[in-house]
C-alpha cells in the first residue's frame, strides 16, 4: 500500500456515493438491477468502478502477497527460495498467525501445554528469519581495529 495513496474507507466513500445516484436513477429497478441501455448515469458507475478495482488490486495487495514479501525480506539468504519451499514457510506462518488470532480473541482457549508448543514453533520460525547479518558488523570492527593498531603505532 503506497503510503501517500487515500485511506480505502475514503475511496469506498466516493465508490458508494456514485452507486447510491446509480441506484437512485429511473433505469434501476430494484433486485431486478438495471433495465435499459447504458446510459451516462450507468456509464459514470462503471467508469469509477473500474478506477476503483485498479486501484484496489494495484494499492492493495493481498496478505498472501504481504507476506511473501515480508519473508522474502527477512530472508538471511538474501536469495529466493523454490516456490514449494516459500509455499511451505508462507503455510507456517499461516498457521501461526491464524492461532494466535484465534487465542487472543478467546476462539480457543488452549492448554498451558498446547500454547507453549505453538509459542515454540512461531519462536523458532522467527528466530530463522532474523538470524543476525554479522558481516557487515565485523568488517566494521576489522577497520577500527587496524585504524587503533595503526594509530597505537605511530603513537610508540
Amino acid at each position: 500500500m503506497s503510503p501517500e495513496g487515500p485511506p480505502l474507507g475514503d475511496k469506498v466513500r466516493d465508490l458508494g456515493t456514485t452507486w447510491t445516484k446509480l441506484v437512485g436513477h429511473d433505469n434501476w429497478k430494484g433486485k431486478d438491477g438495471w433495465a435499459g441501455t447504458i446510459d451516462e448515469s450507468l456509464e459514470r458507475f462503471l467508469k469509477k468502478a473500474k478506477e476503483f478495482f485498479d486501484w484496489f488490486t494495484a494499492d492493495r495487495p493481498t496478505r498472501l502477497t504481504r507476506m511473501k514479501g515480508i519473508l522474502r525480506g527477512l530472508d538471511p539468504s538474501g536469495r529466493p527460495l523454490p516456490a514449494p519451499i516459500e509455499e511451505l514457510h508462507v503455510e507456517e506462518w499461516a498457521q501461526c498467525h491464524e492461532y494466535f488470532i484465534r487465542v487472543s480473541h478467546h476462539a480457543t482457549i488452549p492448554t498451558d501445554e498446547d500454547f507453549e508448543s505453538w509459542r515454540e514453533v512461531l519462536e523458532r520460525f522467527l528466530l530463522d528469519r532474523l538470524y543476525p547479518r554479522t558481516f557487515e558488523d565485523l568488517d566494521a570492527i576489522d577497520r577500527i581495529v587496524k585504524e587503533g593498531e595503526g594509530d597505537a603505532s605511530a603513537q610508540a
